[in-house]
């Protein structure tokens, strides 16, 4: 068992597919003459499960493919899922109380649990669920089922009582694996969170890089959350930040970080995106997003706008911080005279400031500011851009 659910293991660490160690796990139990066509585990805070952003996470393997289903927290609002209790009306009642045991039974009879009815009308004939003590000490639920004439046919209760470490083992490592991804890609960034999950996590670990470079910032915000206060400024603000991902990840575009009311948004290109494309690119999301935002706003009655400055060059992209805080960010004047752009906007009446680099290839959809001294900046910048409502 361990050579082959190993191997299972390891291609779904390099791959984050969980589909590789299911298949591995059902593989071995039908060696063992134990006949099974559907393997389940729902993932959930009991097991130790801590997502940003789902709640419970169902595998099902089935038919020779995983099935992913993903609930969010929202969904569980105002529930309790810390225990067992909600579960004792379904078919893994019989393991709740008894760790590291399997529990069988016949679907071939009449079936008094609606899930049990369900995998009975989808052909299976023979149900088992069980509950594991993962490493880490939390209980993992679980079940498998068949769809041949005999069920089972092998004692699969003492096969998978036997193998429960090691299978608990095993789910325990994929699982943090997956978890770590997940967390990195959420609180990073697709690519950053990646680069510090390949090493790239030392303090002073740096790199240069081309990029497009965008600030955004919400406009009101203050007056905002005195109106609805903090739990009605967040919603609104969590809606706002949606719509400016969607547009700029859309287009190669990576929310770096939040910082209050803004965000710091960059485009890394490859060699292949020229500064004609990655403009044409920054300047689209941006205005589609202040568009997005200003009909959200009239949808909830707020005075919602956005404002963005967008420019691109040559930044330092990395590491900084202290021996025990570290953060990942981008650095250089280009990052400066970004933000620099952004803050002119109100002065401007503009909704979206941009440099010469960017405007240089979009002249006919943008107007000219003119030149502005720009605080931390030698000489005169001339600012190009779109008005409000323009």
């Amino acid at each position: 068992m361990f050579k082959s659910v190993y191997q299972g293991l390891s291609q779904t660490i390099q791959t984050e597919d969980f589909t590789h160690l299911f298949l591995s796990i059902v593989n071995w139990l039908n060696q063992q003459r134990v006949e099974v066509d559907r393997l389940q585990i729902p993932m959930n805070r009991i097991s130790g499960l801590r997502h940003p952003k789902y709640a419970v996470i169902v595998l099902t393997f089935a038919d020779g493919k995983l099935d992913t289903l993903m609930i969010p927290h929202e969904y569980f609002a105002g529930k309790t899922i810390e225990n067992f209790e909600h579960l004792r009306s379904t078919p893994f009642a019989p393991v709740i109380d008894h760790p590291n045991t399997v529990k069988r039974r016949s679907l071939l009879g009449e079936m008094e649990l609606q899930r049990l009815q369900e995998l009975q009308a989808e052909g299976y004939t023979e149900y088992a669920c069980g509950n594991m003590v993962l490493p880490h000490g939390a209980q993992q639920l679980f079940s498998v089922a068949s769809k041949h004439p005999q069920g089972f046919i092998g004692d699969i209760e003492q096969v998978l009582g036997d193998a429960l470490q090691m299978i608990g083992l095993c789910l325990y490592a994929a699982y943090q694996s997956n978890v770590a991804a997940s967390l990195a890609e959420t609180y990073l960034g697709a690519r950053t969170g990646e680069n510090v999950l390949t090493g790239s996590m030392y303090r002073g670990s740096q790199e240069k890089i081309d990029a497009g470079i965008m600030f955004c910032d919400v406009r009101g915000f203050t007056a905002m959350s005195e109106k609805l206060g903090a739990e009605g400024v967040v919603k609104v603000m969590n809606d706002v930040f949606q719509i400016i991902e969607d547009e700029v990840t859309a287009v190669g575009g990576e929310i770096l970080k939040f910082i209050g009311d803004a965000l710091l948004i960059i485009f890394p290109r490859g060699l292949e995106v020229d500064d004609a494309t990655l403009s044409v690119k920054m300047i689209d999301s941006a205005l589609q997003a202040v568009l997005r935002v200003e009909n959200h706003g009239r949808e909830q009655g707020l005075p919602l706008s956005v404002g963005f400055g967008c420019h691109i060059g040559e930044v330092l992209y990395g590491n900084i911080g202290t021996q025990s805080r570290l953060d990942f960010t981008v650095m250089g004047p280009a990052v400066n005279l970004t933000s620099r752009l952004e803050s002119m906007c109100k002065s401007l009446g503009a909704q979206l400031t941009v440099s010469s680099a960017v405007a240089e290839a979009n002249i006919e959809r943008l107007n000219s500011f003119g030149c502005h001294s720009v605080k931390g900046i030698a000489e005169p910048v001339e600012i190009w851009g779109v008005p409000v409502n323009g």
